[in-house]
């Protein structure tokens, strides 16, 4: 820990040695492995001096901390204060340690207590100074680094043997140059071990003694010192061989100790004291074996004339030095594992000595004979021994040894060792010890026969190898294939096997221990394969040894050299119902076994099943008595045969637990198997009919026995329950079928009383079932493995509830659509996940637990659980029952996001906050814990973040939602002492650098988190939330350091840049910190950015240019942002991803612009920008990959490319045209060229260029999307379907839940733009794998002889058309893929063109006078040119409608404008070109694959009629503007004819349209009510309305010289004139029913009230204005229509005012009211207006002009108040133009009725 270093040693994940030790310990992907190499190049000088490296205090550097100036330490200048340097040189005094090295210890301890938040330590120095408790707490600090630079090591040397490792080969460099490096002439590992025995003979300092208990801490933690350098010298000479000389050196140090027992220190032990004391001498005594160096003795081929003192059997001398050693021990029990050790080591030597024995091997040889005095070695550190050899040195030492072994009985402790802490997997030399043990025994049973051992050593080697072997798939894989012989019959196994049933368990335990491990991968053959060879051992017993009782009369004869006996009566084995009886026949000769005298052990050559014999006694377990016979049976020893033994009936489940969960596929052959052997081999009565036994049954009749049982075997259900789970994939309908019964299914009554439940699914006694047992026994003793068990079974059954998803359209159907199978299993599965929902998840983190990893492992699996049911649950049939599959899965989201409790969600909520915490905390004690921990919190966040995206799903299309309960608890969540905030424990989670899910994971859920707080009615503000100044200034830094570094993975980039895009859209306040974070992040949220006068003043000032007041440069995302689009090809080709949502983080930032007008100010002028965004867009043919295979394993990916290109080309398209609609919204008194950045004027002159603009055109206004791929997918799953007599293709045809876009790079893929796109490809071809392999378990088996059946043939073609289904899916996918990121491209060009143009087009228009004609030209053409179907090239046509539309409005302003001011030809010349643009949206009307009716009904979306009509109407407008010479046209003449037919054409479809219109809005109107979206619906109808309206009115002036009698055929045709009436009638009433809605309020809302009436006005005074029109009117009855509607009795009454008040602040102030025009005066004033058009032109008629007066004496008041306002102003101040309208309109009817003398 010197003072100088490399720059970049200070790094966060390495800085101390404790980040150091977890990031190689845990992984992580925030150091490079160039930083890694440069960190661990630096610390070698360190490793070498091992714990020598903690140095001493020096003058010098007491002198440097003593000075006024800065200390650097590891290129990190840390300054201190007055009391800071006492207190380092207080603690160096204390600690023995150098002053720099306490002044790093400091200020890492300092930052570390920053980073926690920990409010219970004072981090001032004088705190220290004055309290010897917060001294301890630092010490504690202190010696924590200790041990974590030791475990570093020890790390490194695990690494650099670890195949597959990323780190390995740094690794190994690292370790092979500090095995090398010498100190003092001694190697490294020589040194550790020197430093190890100086630690034993440590006394505590003299500070510990001042502070209560410090001194025991102080003991305690040079035992961890003890054991962690144990730990590197063991991983040494694991890997390399020890010199002789050391060897000698340690096993003598090892005797002296007492291997390690005798410490200085022991008088301060206490219970973990003695733990760790207990590790260390373990590691001894493995370090004593190891270095043995059993491998060079087992190779050894002859003893070398000369010994090369390589190793041990290389050294004569060592052997004789250790023997002298190894004859003073044996005096306490560890001794004995050396000694058996070093027996086997002696015994294989003698072998070698007898066949020839080099005269340098000659002591050894008399050594071995007992004939060597004691006493000589040439090693003068070892002392020879005083006194008489503890073991006598005879004849034969090698038994000598071996014995004194057995007397301390050695495998009872190996047995305690196996059973230690060090063997279990949660340490990482775990598998280290365990072969070095394996190693030992395997060497021991070589050379000494199993069967010649001891009965009491026996029992103690069977248990401890057992637990050597247990869930080790390795060294079970090199059992079977090196150690195991079936014709050696002296082995281990073959000796318990001989032994069986007679020593039941010692058989059973050892084969369930060698099954393997079941953990391992069951996709590996060669991990399955132990558990095959346990099934075919036990299958072929030949042998059954047994005890006789004195009953049985034997006969006997000797043979064999041994006493063979018989009886002449049947011997039952084992079994007692008719039909289950496994007997011994009679006269079956059998060896004795037992001497005289003693019980009669015999044994009997038979062939049975060991299979078929254990379930006999589970059989006789379900019996809860022995039931009697009358056959003469075998000695029941201990009533293990009986089944009336538990720990018998264990060992038998567990065997076949194991078994079956090792290799799932044995399942069958195990079922099938126990029932061919009880038909053939069991014994039956005649009059019995024999009957198979099924292991299924039985297990569910143990579980049923278990749970009825006093006192609930726990230990016997949970194997039960653990087998059934294993069998249910092969027998689901007998599991099933089962639990509906089961006593042990929880029945949970909340669920009982809401839902029905059908008869199948019986009720049990309470008492019985799981929660019950749960509640009264697991709680109570801490230990839950029958809940681990039960939670593996609801897993189990929710993957299995799918499998047979095509039953549901086969099955005999119930009335509400579910088979009764279906019904039931979901009836099962929801009391399932009631219980762990309500009763489990809860409460399961406050329970007591005697493993704390039980607790996290109940938690995992209820929620891989939960995301399991939330994720894949899509049932087929969404059935209202609420007890079905699909609603399983909402009551689940409904609980934890709108109907769960704190109770409930709070939990979940727990893990979210304290997870990595709990993790970092387990890391140091129990490293496996702590992945634990961490898979838990990936697990708990990727089930919020599920929620959290269904929650989006559901408020996609509302606004001003409520919060659901799981986003308001997030907000209102705090953790710890000091209350922080949930939202920031999670922010911070972007810097945990030992798991790569967690940071994009938590990302994920603030974005999806932040987008729904957005919706909410109140939106809050999050920067409270990111804690003070100074944390949130860490976070947002921390956010964008990980976006600016590229080599991150794809995920998490992306997904930060979605979180800022997230920020950028929903919190302005916050967006702020995250676009200029320095020293302008402020604790409050309105003084987020400081934006200072005089820089807005400096040209070309970036805003954070200046450091900020920590010395840092302000980091800003748009900055980021730019620079990485600097390099945007290779983004392109590594991350697309990256890139696209860097663009759109732009898009967005633009978008926002007047939340940071100052920032964009500042970023439109950056050229780099725009270059950059020009490079994208202009690279218009570097777009979608061609010859894309799907099967390819890379053409996923290369679509993906090729998608995300298309996004970022959109996005660029975007920016610019945002920052044209900017610089245009800026121009006041400018032109928008003058405001224009260079950069983007530049930019629209390139792409004005006619060759970009057609490129652009060709690859941006259109798409790839085949419509027959929709088609073919839809086929392909109606023939697959057929094959299994089906046809509902929803089951195969799923789609995925996604939202957003397809470039957020999630790690499920799910919704991505690729294979899983639009359909959830995952689900579809799990279901498929289900299908087939449950078609192949059913009627093939594994029997080849059935492969070439019809059945085959059949289950082929089936696998056949699934292939063809599953590649026309991923087509499919791939064509929405392409056709969305087209749409995207599409949409984007659109919207750029037509603010380009609107508000640019001198720039982008300049060099090209006819460029915006000719792309509208252009567009139309490709619009009419498209044979293309479906929805996408719908919307693809909707868009290039809209377009043209766009700058069809823009080329008339702008050219209309210019014509008229250059002359007629100008004009003719626009009116030709208007005309051909009519032309051509006339021809858009009636095309066959997408017609307008089509559009106006309503039934295929998006819309466009209203876009295309309106585009008709301004050219229509644009012709009539163009010349005057239509009215003059002679009718005959071809130019005429051919403006009639486009305008004819035109009314029929707008004359239709407008009768559909109508009829929508009548039904609307009658069922809007307070519908949001019904309401929305409306407005959208009624400018519908309106616009055909005016089209209508527009086609039918005369001045376009269409002869009325045509129009009017028309519109006779289609029913428009009583339509329109009707319209008016209606629109009347709607008008009348707002009006009376609002009467209670002072103020009249006149923009609520309908226009449908004015509108239809319009269009009948047009009508009115021609004699046709007039006459057609008043035939259809509007005169009638005027008399009768909601209006006329408030004429009746005048009281139809002329004006409204419509705002007013002081009602008795007349100069505060505001008044407009009432519409209801408007409508009576239009009628007027109509009806003096049609008295013109019908002046002729007396009859209509006689109607017209009634109509005017049934509205005589209203007529007479607008007289009589007329001539009496004393109540108002002044007349209204409405006043004056309305009573110039009566004048002019009394005019015309006057004239037809009707008045």
């Amino acid at each position: 820990m010197s003072s100088s270093s490399s720059n970049l040693i200070d790094d966060r994940f390495t800085r101390t040695y404790q980040d150091l030790q977890q990031l190689l310990q845990r992984g992580g992907d925030n150091t490079s492995l160039d930083r890694l190499q440069t960190v661990l190049e630096y610390r070698l000088k360190e490793y070498k001096q091992g714990l020598d490296a903690f140095g001493p205090p020096s003058p010098q550097a007491r002198s440097k901390i003593k000075g006024d100036s800065p200390v650097t330490v590891d290129d990190r200048t840390i300054q201190l204060d007055k009391s800071e340097r006492e207190l380092i040189c207080k603690l160096s005094d204390h600690w023995n340690l150098n002053e720099i090295q306490c002044a790093s210890i400091w200020d890492s301890f300092k930052d570390l207590n920053k980073q926690l938040g920990s409010s219970k330590i004072n981090l001032s120095a004088e705190t220290f100074l004055e309290s010897k408790e917060a001294i301890f707490i630092i010490s504690e600090y202190y010696y924590s680094e200790r041990i974590a630079f030791i475990s570093s090591i020890s790390c490194l040397m695990r690494l650099a043997n670890e195949d597959g490792h990323p780190l390995k080969n740094l690794a190994h460099d690292t370790v092979t140059t500090l095995k090398k490096e010498t100190t003092d002439n001694k190697l490294f590992v020589n040194c550790l071990f020197d430093q190890f025995r100086e630690l034993r003979k440590k006394q505590p300092p003299a500070w510990c003694r001042e502070i209560r208990k410090s001194t025991s801490w102080w003991a305690k933690q040079t035992l961890k010192e003890q054991r962690a350098i144990l730990e590197i010298v063991f991983l040494c000479y694991h890997y390399s061989v020890c010199p002789p000389d050391q060897l000698t050196y340690m096993i003598h140090d090892f005797k002296e100790s007492d291997f390690s027992r005798k410490q200085a220190t022991s008088y301060l032990f206490d219970a973990e004291a003695d733990h760790l004391l207990t590790s260390v001498v373990h590691l001894s005594l493995l370090i004593s074996i190891e270095v043995l160096d059993p491998a060079a003795m087992s190779t050894l081929q002859n003893l070398p004339s000369t010994p090369s003192e390589k190793n041990l059997v290389n050294s004569p001398d060592a052997i004789v030095t250790i023997n002298t050693m190894a004859a003073f021990m044996g005096t306490s029990q560890p001794h004995s594992v050396f000694l058996l050790a070093w027996s086997t080591f002696l015994t294989e030597l003698s072998y070698h000595l007898d066949d020839n024995c080099p005269p340098a091997y000659a002591p050894v040889k008399q050594m071995l004979d007992g004939e060597l005095p004691m006493g000589q070695n040439k090693y003068s550190y070892i002392k020879a021994d005083s006194g008489t050899p503890n073991i006598p040195q005879k004849a034969q030492l090698n038994r000598i040894y071996v014995g004194r072994a057995f007397k301390l009985n050695v495998f009872q402790y190996i047995t305690i060792m196996v059973k230690s802490s060090g063997f279990q997997q949660v340490d990482p030399n775990s598998f280290g010890y365990r072969y070095v043990t394996h190693r030992l025994l395997d060497n021991f049973l070589t050379t000494t026969r199993a069967s010649f051992i001891p009965q009491e050593s026996y029992d103690d080697l069977v248990q401890c190898t057992s637990l050597l072997y247990l869930d080790q798939a390795d060294l079970c894989l090199t059992f079977w294939k090196d150690n195991f012989d079936e014709s050696d019959q002296t082995s281990l196994l073959a000796t318990a096997a001989n032994r069986f049933p007679l020593q039941f368990t010692n058989f059973t335990d050892l084969l369930a221990s060698l099954t393997g491990d079941a953990g391992s991968c069951h996709d590996s053959s060669a991990y399955q394969q132990p558990a095959r060879n346990v099934f075919a051992y036990l299958s072929n017993r030949r042998t059954v040894t047994a005890m006789l009782p004195d009953t049985v009369t034997l006969q006997s004869e000797e043979a064999d050299g041994g006493l063979i006996v018989w009886s002449d009566q049947q011997l039952l084995i084992t079994g007692a119902l008719p039909g289950r009886k496994l007997m011994i026949t009679p006269k079956h000769k059998a060896r004795l076994l037992s001497a005289p005298g003693e019980p009669r052990i015999v044994r009997w050559n038979v062939k049975y099943s060991g299979w078929l014999l254990l379930a006999l006694v589970l059989e006789g377990f379900t019996r809860e008595r022995a039931t009697p016979t009358s056959e003469q049976a075998i000695f029941d020893f201990d009533k293990q045969l009986s089944g009336q033994n538990q720990v018998v009936v264990v060992s038998i489940l567990e065997l076949l637990q194991r078994t079956l969960e090792v290799c799932p596929s044995l399942g069958p052959k195990l079922v099938e198997h126990i029932e061919q052997a009880s038909l053939q081999q069991l014994a039956s009565d005649a009059d019995t009919i024999p009957t198979p036994l099924n292991l299924l049954s039985l297990l569910q009749r143990v579980i049923n026995t278990c749970a009825s049982h006093p006192t609930y075997l726990v230990q016997v259900m949970t194997p039960a329950i653990r087998c059934l789970t294993a069998l249910l994939p092969f027998h689901r309908d007998e599991v099933w079928s089962y639990l509906v019964s089961a006593p042990i299914l929880p029945r949970m009554d909340q669920l009982r009383a809401q839902h029905a439940f059908s008869s199948s699914l019986a009720m049990t006694d309470a008492s019985l079932q799981i929660q019950h047992i749960l509640s009264t026994v697991e709680c109570v003793n801490g230990q839950f493995s029958l809940l681990i068990a039960f939670l593996d079974l609801v897993k189990a059954l929710v993957t299995d509830i799918q499998r047979q998803w095509w039953l549901d359209a086969k099955a005999t159907v119930e009335k509400d659509g579910f088979s009764s199978s279906r019904r039931m299993q979901s009836e099962v599965l929801a009391h399932c996940l009631h219980f762990l929902m309500l009763d489990v998840f809860p409460a399961y983190s406050g329970w007591r637990y005697k493993l704390v990893s039980e607790r996290f492992e109940i938690g995992t699996k209820i929620l891989e659980i939960f995301i399991e049911v939330v994720q894949n649950f899509k049932a087929v049939d969404a059935s209202s029952n609420s007890m079905y599959i699909l609603n399983i899965k909402e009551r689940l989201i409904n609980n934890f996001l709108h109907q769960g409790n704190a109770y409930q969600i709070s939990p979940l909520l727990d893990i979210l906050a304290t997870g990595t915490m709990m993790a970092d905390a387990r890391n140091r004690i129990q490293p496996l814990e702590a992945v634990q921990i961490e898979r838990l919190t990936v697990l708990a966040y990727t089930f919020v973040k599920k929620l959290l995206t269904l929650r989006l799903k559901m408020v996609a299309s509302q606004d001003n939602v409520e919060p659901s309960s799981l986003e308001r608890f997030m907000l209102e969540q705090t953790v710890g002492d000091n209350k922080s905030d949930l939202i920031l424990i999670i922010a911070k989670l972007v810097q945990y650098p030992y798991n790569h899910e967690l940071p994009t994971l938590a990302t994920d859920v603030l974005t999806r988190l932040f987008k729904l707080a957005y919706k909410w009615k109140s939106v809050p503000s999050f920067v409270g939330f990111f804690g003070d100044s100074e944390q949130a200034q860490k976070i947002i830094r921390s956010y964008l350091e990980i976006a600016r570094d590229t080599r991150r993975s794809e995920t998490l980039l992306t997904s930060i840049w979605q979180f800022i895009i997230a920020v950028v859209e929903t919190q302005p306040g916050l967006a702020m910190l995250f676009l200029e974070c320095g020293e302008y992040v402020m604790p409050s949220p309105k003084s987020a950015v400081r934006l200072l006068e005089e820089e807005k003043k400096k040209p070309n000032t970036q805003l954070g240019a200046k450091p900020s007041s920590d010395g840092k440069t302000p980091d800003s995302a748009v900055r980021i942002a730019v620079d990485l689009l600097s390099d945007w090809q290779r983004l392109l080709m590594d991350k697309p991803t990256v890139l696209s949502n860097t663009l759109r983080f732009l898009a967005a930032f633009w978008t926002t612009a007047f939340d940071h007008y100052d920032l964009v100010q500042r970023t439109r002028s950056d050229n780099a920008l725009w270059d950059s965004i020009g490079q994208i867009v202009l690279n218009v043919e570097q777009g979608l990959d061609k010859g894309i295979s799907i099967s390819s394993p890379s053409s996923n990916g290369s679509l993906r490319r090729s998608c995300c290109n298309l996004l970022s080309k959109a996005y660029a398209l975007r920016i610019i045209g945002l920052e044209v609609h900017l610089s245009s919204s800026m121009s006041s008194n400018q032109s928008v060229s003058e405001i224009l950045p260079a950069g983007v004027k530049a930019l629209l002159g390139k792409l004005g260029d006619p060759a970009k603009l057609e490129l652009l055109r060709r690859n941006f206004l259109r798409t790839d999307f085949d419509f027959e791929l929709s088609q073919l997918l839809n086929s392909s799953a109606t023939s697959l379907l057929s094959t299994i007599s089906s046809s509902d293709t929803s089951m195969l045809i799923i789609h995925s839940d996604r939202i957003g876009t397809g470039d957020s790079d999630c790690g499920d893929m799910e919704g991505q733009y690729g294979e899983a796109y639009i359909y959830d490809l995952a689900l579809t071809k799990s279901r498929l794998n289900s299908l087939t392999a449950d078609l192949r378990s059913r009627y093939l088996g594994s029997d080849p002889s059935l492969w070439n059946t019809p059945e085959a043939i059949a289950i082929k073609a089936v696998e056949s058309e699934s292939d063809t289904f599953m590649e026309n899916l991923i087509r499919q996918n791939f064509n929405w893929s392409v056709a969305d990121a087209q749409l995207q491209v599409l949409r984007s060009c659109r919207q750029f063109l037509e603010v380009s143009s609107l508000q640019s087009s001198d720039q982008l228009w300049s060099t090209r006078t006819t460029g915006e004609y000719e792309l509208i030209r252009d567009v139309l053409k490709e619009i009419t040119s498209n044979p293309n179907r479906g929805q996408v090239n719908r919307s693809v046509q909707v868009e290039l409608i809209e377009l043209a539309r766009g700058l069809t409005e823009h080329w008339i302003e702008t050219t209309a404008e210019t014509a008229s001011q250059t002359g007629a030809g100008s004009q003719k010349q626009f009116a030709d070109k208007a005309y051909g643009l009519l032309s051509d949206f006339c021809s858009i009307l009636r095309r066959e694959q997408f017609p307008v009716i089509s559009s106006v009904s309503g039934e295929m979306a998006p819309s466009f009629h209203r876009t295309i009509f309106e585009a008709i109407l301004l050219c229509v407008r644009a012709v009539r503007r163009g010349t005057d010479e239509l009215s003059t046209i002679d009718n005959g003449s071809a130019a005429s004819q051919n403006v009639t037919t486009s305008l004819i054409s035109v009314l029929e479809v707008v004359g239709e349209s407008f009768v559909i219109l109508v009829q929508r809005a009548a039904v609307n109107g009658q069922i809007y009510g307070s519908d949001i979206k019904l309401q929305l619906e409306a407005q959208e109808l009624s400018r519908d309305i309106i616009v055909a309206l005016s089209l209508i009115e527009e086609v039918t002036r005369p001045v376009y010289g269409v002869p009325p009698n045509l129009w009017l055929s028309v519109l006779d045709h289609y029913g428009v004139i009583p339509t329109l009436i009707n319209l008016f009638v209606a629109g009347t009433d709607s008008a009348m029913q707002e009006v009376k809605r609002q009467g209670n309020s002072h103020t009249i809302d006149t923009w609520s009230i309908p226009s449908y009436a004015e509108s239809a006005l319009c269009l009948l005074l047009a009508l009115a204005q021609t004699p046709l029109g007039a006459e057609r009117l008043a035939s259809h009855g509007l005169l009638y229509a005027f008399a009768d509607n909601a209006l006329i009795p408030l004429l009746q009454q005048g009281k139809v005012n002329a004006v409204v008040r419509v705002s007013e602040s002081d009602p008795n102030d007349p100069n505060t009211v505001t008044m407009e025009r009432n519409p209801l005066h408007s409508i009576w004033c239009q009628k007027l207006a109509v009806l003096i058009s049609m008295l013109q032109c019908l002046s002729s008629s007396q009859d209509f002009a006689l109607k017209v007066s009634e109509f005017l004496q049934i509205t005589g008041p209203q007529i007479n108040r607008a007289m009589s306002t007329h001539t009496d102003l004393s109540h108002q101040k002044s007349l209204t133009t409405a006043h004056l309208d309305e009573v110039d309109k009566i004048s002019m009817i009394l005019f015309y009725l006057a004239n037809a003398n009707v008045i």
